[in-house]
This record gives C-alpha cells, sequence and structure tokens, in this order.
C-alpha cells in the first residue's frame, strides 16, 4: 500500500491529545492503523505530550508515554505495524483475509464484500456507523459505482475521507486504499469515482454539506450528507 495523502498534522495533534471530535478520530484511527509514519508522528506526539504534562506537574512520568485511544478502540501497536516474521502462516493467512481496518472489524466484520450495503441513492449505497450518544458528526462507510461524480460540494463543517479500496478524483488529487481527504470549511470539490473499480470510503463529517445543485440540495433531505 502506498499512502499519498495523510490527515492534516494538526488533527493528527488532537488525536495524540485525544480531543478530536469521534467521527474523525475514527478515520484517523483507521488511517493510522494501515500508516506507519503516521503512527510513528503520533507515537512522537503522545511522549512530547507526556514530557509537557510532567513538566508542569513537577512530577516525573516513567516509561513510555501511554497510547491514547481515539474513535472505536484503535491504538498505535496496531496489527499493520508488527514484523510478519512473528506471525505464524496461518496468522498470516487469516491477515491476509482480512481488507477491513483493524478498528472497524468488530462492528462490519473483516471482509467489505460482506458488508450490508444499504441504497442511499443511484449509485451510492452506504452503511452508517454508531457513535457515542450525543457525538457531534455522522461516520458511515460509502460504496460509490465506478465513474460516478459525486455532487460538486463545500462543507458546513470538517470532512475527512479514508479510502478503503478502489480510488476517487478531485481538485485535491487521487485518493487510493488507505489515502485520506481532509478538508474544512474553505474547501470545495467533485470526487470522481474510479471509472473501472469505483470506490469504498469511510466517510466522517461534522456538519452537512452545502451542495451547489437544486437537484442534490434535494436529495440531501433524504440522505442526510
Amino acid at each position: 500500500m502506498s499512502i499519498v495523502h495523510h490527515p492534516d498534522p494538526s488533527n493528527l495533534m488532537c488525536y495524540a491529545a485525544g480531543s478530536l471530535p469521534e467521527p474523525l478520530a475514527a478515520v484517523v484511527a483507521c488511517h493510522v492503523s494501515v500508516c506507519p509514519a503516521c503512527r510513528r508522528d503520533i507515537a512522537m506526539l503522545e511522549i512530547a505530550g507526556a514530557d509537557l504534562v510532567s513538566s508542569l506537574a513537577g512530577v516525573e512520568m516513567r516509561g513510555e508515554a501511554p497510547r491514547l485511544v481515539a474513535g472505536l478502540g484503535a491504538t498505535a501497536d496496531a496489527p499493520a505495524a508488527k514484523d510478519a516474521a512473528r506471525h505464524t502462516k496461518a496468522e498470516m493467512d487469516k491477515k491476509r483475509s482480512v481488507d477491513v481496518p483493524a478498528p472497524l472489524v468488530s462492528l462490519v466484520g473483516p471482509r467489505l464484500d460482506q458488508i450490508a450495503w444499504k441504497y442511499l441513492a443511484p449509485g451510492v449505497r452506504h452503511y452508517p456507523l454508531p457513535l457515542s450518544k450525543g457525538a457531534q458528526g455522522d461516520l458511515r462507510l460509502l460504496k460509490v459505482a465506478a465513474g460516478l461524480r459525486m455532487p460538486e460540494h463545500g462543507h458546513g463543517g470538517a470532512e475527512m475521507t479514508m479510502l478503503l479500496a478502489g480510488a476517487y478524483t478531485d481538485a485535491f488529487g487521487r485518493f487510493a486504499t488507505g489515502d485520506v481527504s481532509d478538508l474544512d470549511t474553505d474547501s470545495e470539490h467533485q470526487p470522481i469515482a474510479d471509472p473501472d473499480e469505483g470506490c469504498i470510503c469511510l466517510f466522517a463529517t461534522l456538519a452537512p454539506s452545502h451542495y451547489k445543485s437544486p437537484l442534490a440540495r434535494l436529495m440531501q433531505r433524504f440522505t442526510g450528507l
């Protein structure tokens, strides 16, 4: 997996501090489970944060900084980070049979092709994911048909999307498996799913999108996105 796009550093910092809103934290947790670079960054941020707390409190903290868990129970020590040589052949075969990020497996199972997708709009299926009571925003899986152009839109709040399979292209580049699109309220785009594979995404937003098309705004009443 060659990951090109990562969460914004400010959001990695908030994730390490445990202050990132739950839907966004879930996306970061899934990305971290497959991205060694971001795991290292978060580990460094946690250690720096622990040192800062220690200095402010005037006490010594021994050992490694605690792993801050955000959204759906991911940790910096996810299975993807381990040395494959430590696994038995059976364990490796089992790992290859999983294409859902580790933090999501308990919610949707290990295989994307076994998810009970629900109709959302023409060419789009979804699978809503639960959030804690009172949590702000929306979290769901989206499956978009090959070549489909999503409606052009801006954002009423932060939006974060991780590609789980396939790819899409928008004004910010091409996003493939493992990549994260991390957008704020100043960003506008129109994702176009890969013409051959389409795409499957983990999608999180803190507020509904702002669609330019009247038809898309009408559909929003039913989709909630």
